[in-house]
């Protein structure tokens, strides 16, 4: 494309699609296609069109509709009673593990974002409406991929987590433990003293608690994954 500059460069994202009516080309969506016209746009030799952008081929000018970004903040389930949540926060988009500390993300391009503690990417995975529906980790050389719970998981996940406390605090209130727990606290106690600690058995919250106390353990169990998760 350098060396031959009176030509036009398109180059589509993947099941991304145009129509071409005479000379102009409209953009299907729902990602984007990249323009290459020879001339400078901010350092690069391309620019990108979004779904409903027009493009004269002939004069090269293009007409661009109003994009609203794309929401992405939401709650993403990584296992169960384990998620990430996604925020914005003063124009920051933060994230937040269960159990651990909100940490700022940074973008790194289109759809991907890194936090500045620790060495990972962050991606926003559309489905083929447009919309974020899966958020990837990628850290340490493996993807862990996490679904996008929609609005009706949420408020039922709230409402039982309302409920539970509701419960603890009466509990409390009345003095009284819950049953078994006298019988899986002594059997915690044993497998922590074992060094297999039974993670996929406990809260995400037990999990972590016990894992930042088990770092020095001899014997890791298969799930000592936890014992180093994102952002710890």
């Amino acid at each position: 494309m350098k060396a031959h500059s009176e030509l036009l460069g398109l180059g589509l994202d993947q099941s991304t699609s145009i129509t071409v009516h005479g000379d102009v080309m409209t953009v299907n969506g729902p990602d984007r296609v990249a323009v290459w016209d020879g001339n400078d746009h901010g350092g690069k030799g391309y620019y990108y069109l979004r779904a409903g952008d027009k493009l004269d081929t002939v004069t090269r000018v293009a007409t661009m509709v109003e994009h609203p970004p794309d929401p992405v903040a939401g709650k993403y389930q990584i296992r169960p009673d384990e998620y990430m949540t996604i925020t914005v926060e003063r124009g920051q988009l933060v994230s937040q593990l269960t159990g651990q500390g909100k940490v700022p993300l940074f973008a790194r391009s289109d759809g991907k974002f890194f936090p500045k503690v620790v060495k990972a990417e962050l991606e926003f995975v559309k489905s083929g409406d447009g919309k974020v529906a899966e958020l990837v980790l990628h850290q340490n050389g493996a993807s862990v991929p996490m679904k996008r719970l929609d609005d009706a998981e949420v408020k039922r996940m709230a409402d039982e987590a309302a409920a539970k406390a509701a419960f603890a605090a009466q509990r409390y209130k009345d003095q009284k433990q819950a049953p078994a727990s006298e019988e899986a606290l002594r059997r915690v106690i044993g497998e922590v003293r074992a060094g297999e600690p039974k993670y996929d058995q406990m809260s995400a919250e037990a999990a972590q608690r016990t894992a930042n106390n088990c770092r020095g353990s001899k014997r890791p169990s298969a799930n000592w994954a936890h014992c180093s998760p994102f952002l710890s």
